[in-house]
């Protein structure tokens, strides 16, 4: 008699264990072996707040190219069009993939009003993933936010 009921407790913790590993807690995205960096595309859009936030957008291709829309709060305004080494752009590609960038949620936001809100994105191997950093974003996200300003030469263009 005990050992049924130790069979069947045993048996409901392993269903418990089985739906936390498979529903709760699924398995991470995986860099993928074979990374096609020359048609990765990742995009930066910094937005509007209550006083002088630079609102921009900056597109790093895979292979280089840089396309920079300014807006408001940065000099020069409008298109402009730039390159960085693609190696530069590799670099970027696999710390999306160090940071769990795929796993993170989409939306990082508070109740709270007139913050800047930043959009990142990025397609590579057919993924496309994007996040909205309003308020609350992990440390790791914000830095590789840094790093795209960086790689892509955002320093450049804000005033």
């Amino acid at each position: 008699m005990k050992r049924d009921y130790f069979i069947m407790g045993f048996l409901v913790l392993l269903a418990m264990l089985a739906t936390y590993y498979i529903y709760i807690n699924p398995l991470k995205f995986q860099k993928p072996t074979n990374i096609d960096y020359q048609n990765a595309v990742i995009t930066i859009r910094r937005g509007m707040c209550l006083g002088e936030c630079p609102d921009y957008t900056l597109t790093i291709h895979g292979d280089g190219k840089i396309e920079w829309d300014g807006r408001h709060f940065v000099y020069p305004t409008g298109f402009r069009r730039a390159e960085i080494n693609p190696d530069d752009v590799k670099e970027l590609v696999d710390e999306f993939y160090r940071i769990g960038y795929f796993d993170m949620k989409d939306e990082y936001t508070a109740n709270i009003t007139d913050l800047p809100h930043t959009m990142t994105s990025i397609f590579v191997n057919g993924q496309t993933k994007q996040v909205i950093d309003y308020y609350g974003a992990p440390q790791e996200l914000r830095q590789l936010e840094t790093m795209i300003d960086d790689v892509g030469g955002a320093v450049n263009w804000i005033q």
